[in-house]
């Protein structure tokens, strides 16, 4: 199998070949290639999707994600059985849009323009009166020309992040949202959009669910007792009924010591998102599981 770090690359050299584009996503489907991840969320699994993928159990009948954001850990997997919970209004909107009608957003995606001036005005329209397909459009544009390809927003809900002046940002890709858009229909990946405690009484007995509560711009990050004890008691009645359960989260003394009961792996990762690491130490991550892998 062809490694993640060259998926992109292996996706636009298609674009320049003398190729339609179904042998070009037959090409992509022939070589194995690994979906990548649409855009970058406020948590972006890339970091440290290399140490997940070591931790991930070797059986368990459906895949669940009551945080998605980018789908990083999604798109690795190509699980036949995935169900998602995407907490962001707009982000779902991408998602339900590139399954739904994946056409209509590849025609809008054309119109946009990769011009400083033509970003700020589109990033501070007023979104009331966009279409679906025009609103996921907007986002998708604003997330590959911002600066750092980061998508977050302010208190009040809406898009700050200035414009990064990049040469070629991939914001047309059609290969790759055709190929998302193949995955998430042919696969019947379940998208809905529930409280995680709802989301969590669904999952059934050999599932496995991967927890990424910073993927959740409006969540309570584990920093608090409320917010770290919410989650435990919700990943306790997974563990109980028989739930294989993987949270990725910040490093915190917190979390670290209400989750002793279960296995804790701390990671060090690299981060282009500056703001997140507040000292300017190399940022930890911590692995927490209810059941055993071999890692080596």
């Amino acid at each position: 199998m062809l490694e993640r770090g060259i998926i992109m690359s292996f996706a636009l050299e298609l674009e320049h070949e003398n190729l339609d584009l179904e042998d070009k996503i037959s090409n992509m489907r022939e070589n194995k290639i690994n979906i990548s991840p649409i855009f970058k969320w406020i948590r972006n699994e890339k970091h440290i999707i290399e140490e997940i993928k070591r931790h991930i159990p070797k059986s368990f009948s459906s895949y669940w994600e009551p945080y998605t954001g980018g789908g990083a850990l999604l798109f690795y997997m190509h699980h036949k059985r995935a169900v998602i919970n995407v907490c962001d209004e707009e982000l779902y909107n991408i998602y339900r849009v590139i399954r739904d009608d994946v056409n209509a957003l590849i025609e809008e995606l054309k119109k946009h323009k990769n011009e400083k001036e033509y970003y700020y005005e589109l990033r501070d329209m007023d979104i009331a009166g966009m279409s679906s397909v025009e609103n996921a459009a907007r986002n998708i544009y604003l997330n590959k020309t911002c600066f750092n390809g980061f998508f977050r927003k302010d208190e009040s809900g809406q898009f700050d992040v200035s414009f990064g002046s990049y040469k070629n940002p991939q914001f047309k890709n059609k290969i790759l949202l055709k190929v998302v858009s193949e995955y998430l229909n042919e696969q019947d990946v379940k998208l809905i959009r529930r409280k995680f405690e709802s989301f969590a009484e669904s999952i059934p007995k050999d599932s496995f669910v991967y927890i990424a509560p910073e993927n959740n711009l409006r969540s309570q990050k584990c920093y608090d007792f409320n917010g770290c004890a919410r989650l435990k008691h919700i990943c306790d009645r997974l563990d109980a009924k028989g739930v294989k359960f993987l949270i990725s989260h910040s490093y915190n003394d917190l979390i670290c010591d209400m989750f002793n009961f279960y296995e804790i792996t701390k990671v060090k990762v690299n981060r282009n998102i500056s703001y997140l690491n507040f000292k300017n130490e190399e940022p930890t991550e911590i692995i927490i599981k209810n059941y055993a892998t071999n890692v080596t």
